[in-house]
């Protein structure tokens, strides 16, 4: 069997299984954004994100998440087809 790098593996969650409006868990942002831990708390220390506790719990709004993106790589992504980059 061969071992696949985590850059072949599918992102979990996927972002059109997220609610537009909805948030994510640190978990979930680590999968979408493929960084560690390490990495959301330093963006979140510089500002680049904005954590929100919901029952003790982190989590992360999906617009910010898409707008980071959109940062980053130039294209906002768009995975419920609404006229953007899927």
């Amino acid at each position: 069997m061969q071992t696949k790098r985590p850059s072949e593996l599918p992102l979990k969650p996927n972002l059109r299984d997220l609610d537009p409006d909805g948030f994510v868990s640190v978990a979930d942002l680590r999968n979408i954004l493929r960084c560690s831990r390490g990495k959301i708390d330093r963006m979140t220390r510089d500002g680049q994100l904005h954590k929100i506790y919901i029952g003790g719990s982190v989590r992360f709004r999906v617009p910010q998440v898409l707008q980071l993106i959109e940062e980053a790589t130039g294209e906002r992504p768009d995975p419920w087809g609404r006229g953007g980059v899927a």
